[in-house]
C-alpha cells in the first residue's frame, strides 16, 4: 500500500493507493466514527480489490493525515463532495467506482444527487444520506471520549463484536491524537444556546433520481447505526436507486471484507 498528499483546491488530501496503473479505478470513503481514515476503514478490502483495481482511498477532511477543515453552518457532506471532486481532478482520474461506508456512504449518495464525481458507479453501505440514523448510533457516536474503552464502544457499535477488532482500536486511538483531529470533529456540535436551528431546503432522497450512474445501497441486516428498511425506503423515492441486502453488522469492510470485495465485484461489473 502506497501512501501521498495532494492538493484539492485549498487543502491537502491524504490518501491510500494500491493497485496496478491503469487497471479500472475504484476509490472508497472511509466511515465517520472518530478516529477513522481511510486504512483503518479500508485496509483489507483494498489488498483484495487492488489484484484487479486501482484503488484509492483517501482521508476525508478533518479525518487522518488530511487537513483539519470545518465548515460551521453547513452540511458536513459537501465539502467533502467538493474535496473527492477535486482529488479525482487532480489524480487524472476520468472514470471510477465509488464506495462509500456510513458517513462515507452518504458523502457518496450527496455526491451522486449532484452529479459530481466522473463515476461509473455509487456504492453506499450503511450510509443512508443524512436521514435513518438510530439513536443509539447517534449517541455513541457523538460522545467522542477519550480512551480506548470509548473507541472499544464504537467498534462494537460497527461490529457487534468487542473482540477480534483490538487493532482496529488501537489504530483509531493513534487517529484520535492527530492534532486537530478532536476540533474537527466537535466543533460542528457546538450550538448557540439561544439559536434556532438552521434547515435549509432538502428534498433528498428523490433528488437521487437526477444521478447519472448507477446507485447501489447495501443495508445490513443487524445493523446498529442505521434503521432497518432505509434502502426501500431510498429506492421508493428514487427508483432508480438498487437494493442488496447482506446478513452482518454496520460496517462489512471490518467484519467480511474478503466477502464484500467479492459482492463490490459484482457490482462493478454489472456497472
Amino acid at each position: 500500500m502506497q501512501q501521498a498528499d495532494v492538493d484539492t483546491g485549498s487543502f491537502r488530501t491524504h490518501y491510500y493507493a494500491a493497485g496496478p496503473e491503469g487497471a479500472p479505478v475504484v476509490v472508497l470513503l472511509h466511515d465517520g466514527a472518530w478516529g477513522g481514515d481511510g486504512q483503518v476503514t479500508w485496509s483489507e478490502v483494498m489488498q483484495d480489490l487492488a489484484t484487479d483495481y486501482r484503488v484509492y482511498a483517501p482521508d476525508l477532511l478533518g479525518f487522518g493525515r488530511s487537513d483539519k477543515v470545518v465548515y460551521l453552518g453547513r452540511a458536513p457532506y459537501a465539502p467533502r463532495v467538493r474535496q473527492i471532486a477535486d482529488f479525482c481532478g487532480v489524480l487524472g482520474i476520468e472514470r471510477a467506482h465509488f464506495v462509500g461506508t456510513s458517513f462515507g456512504g452518504s458523502v457518496v449518495l450527496r455526491a451522486a444527487e449532484a452529479r459530481a464525481w466522473p463515476a461509473a458507479s455509487l456504492t453506499t453501505i450503511g450510509g443512508a444520506g443524512g436521514p435513518f440514523r438510530t439513536q443509539r448510533g447517534i449517541d455513541v457516536l457523538g460522545e467522542l471520549q477519550p480512551g480506548e474503552e470509548y473507541l472499544a464502544e464504537v467498534v462494537e457499535l460497527l461490529t457487534n463484536s468487542r473482540s477480534g477488532y483490538e487493532d482496529n482500536v488501537a489504530l483509531r486511538r493513534t487517529n484520535t491524537l492527530a492534532p486537530g483531529h478532536y476540533g474537527a470533529m466537535v466543533a460542528p456540535r457546538l450550538k448557540h444556546p439561544e439559536g434556532a436551528p438552521a434547515r435549509e431546503p432538502d428534498g433528498f432522497p428523490g433528488t437521487l433520481r437526477d444521478a447519472d450512474a448507477p446507485v447501489w445501497l447495501v443495508e445490513m441486516s443487524d445493523d446498529l447505526v442505521i434503521e432497518a428498511g432505509w434502502a426501500k425506503e431510498i429506492a421508493t423515492a428514487a427508483p432508480n436507486c438498487r437494493v442488496l441486502e447482506l446478513a452482518g453488522p454496520h460496517s462489512p469492510n471490518l467484519t467480511a471484507p474478503t466477502e464484500l470485495a467479492g459482492h463490490l465485484r459484482e457490482i462493478f461489473a454489472e456497472a
